[in-house]
């Protein structure tokens, strides 16, 4: 997208990367050409030399203050911070008193100020590109012009300019932690993994480069000015205990800003795509703006409204009672469904759940509840977007569409581990729909859930796609093909694993679609068995384009312990032969249980409290806990596997199962024991 740029990469790092921490005793005096009563000598004295050098001076003694601050300074400057190249065209001539301009006020975050309050008297000669920035300096306090009320703008900027400049506007630059401090100008962080704490500034606070992916903390620290975000990572700038600050400015991507309780902030800009900011119940935002693309705002505190920009994108705002003015031409999704592109609302305050999970095609283990009302229709006509939606598990919402797509492991929002390549239409009441003469394509190693409440509707042609892994849909809602529709796979490939649909008990297949024909006829006959516990079932399409049962593949899906031990108990008895039980929700095994193949899926905690015995493998992509008293049991040749689900079940050392000290994809000649204790399952000698 294009959006307002605050920022120019180089010519942030001009003054905040060269800085080092400014002390009251960093001073060095001692040049020749600098001496006291020179307009310019309490800065020199203050930012040259020691460790608070900006600018060094010559080396024989001189500082040169009237000197031209030629390209090849700021080269130096730069290359510092950056140890790269710096760009052709800053090299070789003195640079400008408006280039030098535009530089530092990018530097500190200003403004651009296009209605000055009161003109240079040589406005005229000012560049347009630069003009703003000169006048935010100017309103800054940070530069006043030269007598006469001139700027002087093709003037040469001279050594004492840049550090004069700087001293007007920095009042201290922080490396270390810093408590019971007032700052009355621009406080600069400059240093990871610092906390600002029972202090005030009067001016601005900047987050620099140097922080990285670090954390910044203010505890009880109120800032008058802006808080700007240089710097900072997934978890990294916290704000707390009653802190205050008047306006927020992210110019970073990706980083997350965390505000709790009895926080407040006047105004918020997202400028930097990618950027989630946590509002948590007790804290307090009036106002937050939204100009840059995968802006996530979450939590249960009090945030007044959002105003999303025109051309931002994939916005997410799940606060409650936040009005919402989407003027961009995508949609905002909330916790409760979405707002249209031009539309004005107010998120509930209460909002709805949103269900979620990750891999494997969990079975919740009850029949779908459904959310009534008329869903809203969002057209999609790209992967990442369609991708986006159903990650964000929006309810009451019609999903069309509008072109060919295929989505892959490598869509924005798929990605690695465990949950990345799960699809998962989580949101009550949701549909997604594929219109005649539009194919979706689900890339190899992607799964598609279809989960209780939401429907999959193929009037075009839907592909299960796969290459060195196949893709796979799974159904707990409803499945329905029309006559034009179109659900199919492509050409087997010799040695491959070939895509597959997976069914609970609670699903609903229908439709007249030649090609679902054997699903249909098996739903209708077996959806009446009474048992308690669900399927797990497999389809394959054969060479005619049917999709088959694969009755040797299909597993029992457990929900309670009630549901497990019938199915052990009809298992015994020669009523059920699956392939495998598979544990779709948490509980605790208070019985003695002897198991053959046992799946632990990704959304369920097992707790044993009695003796566990594993007689073929187990394969846990969720947790397996124990207390006190609890016992596994693992038989000679027996498996215990991590799992990490990618179109089908495999073993991975690096999966997202928690086993808790049992052994990982290895079996032995002999029986073993294992023992809970302080936390973790010993084996017993």
């Amino acid at each position: 997208m294009k959006k307002r740029t605050i920022f120019l990469t180089f010519a942030l790092c001009l003054v905040i990367g060269a800085f080092a921490s400014l002390t009251a005793s960093a001073t060095d005096t001692d040049y020749t050409d600098v001496t006291p009563g020179d307009w310019y000598y309490d800065a020199i004295s203050a930012w040259s030399g020691g460790e608070a050098e900006i600018l060094r001076g010559y080396g024989d003694g001189r500082f040169g203050p009237n000197d031209a601050m030629r390209a090849v300074d700021l080269d130096i400057v730069l290359a510092r911070l950056l140890g790269g190249d710096v760009p052709a065209w800053r090299a070789g001539a003195p640079v400008t008193r408006e280039t030098a301009a535009k530089a530092l006020a990018q530097t500190l975050g200003l403004e651009p100020v296009d209605e000055p309050a009161a003109l240079y008297a040589d406005d005229a000669a000012i560049g347009a590109e630069f003009r703003a920035y000169v006048y935010a300096l100017r309103a800054s306090g940070a530069q006043q012009g030269v007598p006469g009320n001139e700027y002087n703008p093709k003037g040469t900027f001279t050594r004492a300019e840049l550090v004069q400049s700087a001293y007007n506007a920095i009042s201290f630059i922080a490396d270390a932690d810093v408590t019971g401090k007032t700052y009355e100008k621009t406080l600069i962080v400059r240093k990871p993994n610092l906390t600002i704490k029972n202090g005030a500034v009067l001016g601005d606070i900047i987050v620099g480069h140097g922080v990285g992916d670090g954390d910044l903390t203010l505890d009880n620290t109120s800032v008058s000015g802006r808080l700007v975000v240089y710097g900072g990572g997934s978890q990294s700038i916290v704000i707390k205990n009653g802190s205050k600050v008047a306006a927020l400015v992210t110019g970073k991507a990706n980083v997350h800003i965390q505000l709790e309780s009895g926080v407040t902030i006047q105004s918020i800009e997202i400028v930097e795509n990618g950027v989630r900011i946590t509002v948590q119940k007790g804290a307090s935002v009036e106002t937050l703006m939204i100009d840059a693309d995968g802006a996530e705002v979450e939590g249960d505190g009090t945030l007044s409204s959002v105003t999303v920009k025109p051309e931002a994108v994939g916005a997410i705002v799940k606060t409650p009672g936040t009005i919402i003015v989407n003027n961009s031409e995508s949609y905002v999704t909330t916790a409760n469904g979405v707002v249209r592109a031009g539309e004005t609302q107010t998120t509930p305050a209460t909002p709805g759940i949103v269900t979620g999970g990750g891999g494997g095609g969990s079975d919740t283990g009850a029949p779908p509840s459904t959310n009534p009302g008329e869903p809203q229709t969002v057209e999609v006509d790209n992967p990442d977007r369609l991708v986006q939606i159903i990650k964000a598990g929006t309810e009451n919402v019609r999903i069309v569409v509008t072109r060919d797509m295929t989505v892959t492991t490598g869509a924005v929002g798929l990605y690695e581990p465990f949950d990345a390549y799960d699809l998962n239409m989580s949101g009550a009441n949701s549909i997604l729909y594929i219109p005649e003469s539009v194919t979706l394509t689900i890339g190899s190693g992607v799964l598609l859930r279809v989960s209780g409440g939401d429907e999959l509707v193929i009037d075009g042609t839907f592909v299960l796609d796969f290459d060195t892994n196949s893709a796979s849909m799974y159904v707990g809602g409803t499945l329905s093909v029309g006559e034009t529709g179109v659900l199919t796979t492509q050409t087997a490939i010799p040695g491959r694993s070939l895509p597959v649909l997976q069914f609970s008990k609670w699903a609903t297949v229908k439709g007249n679609s030649a090609c679902i024909a054997e699903i249909v006829g098996w739903f209708a006959q077996e959806t009446k068995n009474p048992k308690p516990y669900g399927y797990h079932l497999l389809f394959e399409l054969n060479d005619d384009g049917v999709w088959e049962w694969d009755g040797e593949r299909g597993a029992l899906a457990v929900y309670d312990l009630a549901q497990l031990l019938a199915a052990i108990a009809d298992i015994n008895a020669g009523e059920a032969n699956p392939n495998g039980l598979r544990i779709t929700n948490s509980f605790e095994i208070t019985e003695d249980i002897d198991v053959p193949i046992w799946i632990i899926e990704d959304v369920a905690t097992i707790t044993i409290h009695s003796t566990f015995i594993v007689n073929g493998t187990l394969e846990v992509a969720g947790e397996m806990a124990g207390v006190d008293g609890g016992k596994v049991i693992i038989p000679a040749g027996a498996q215990i596997k991590n799992v990490l689900w990618g179109g089908g079940w495999s073993s991975d050392e690096n999966g997202t199962g928690v086993l808790h000290g049992l052994p990982v994809d290895k079996d032995s000649n002999n029986d073993r024991i294992y023992d809970w204790q302080n936390g973790g399952w010993v084996l017993r000698q």
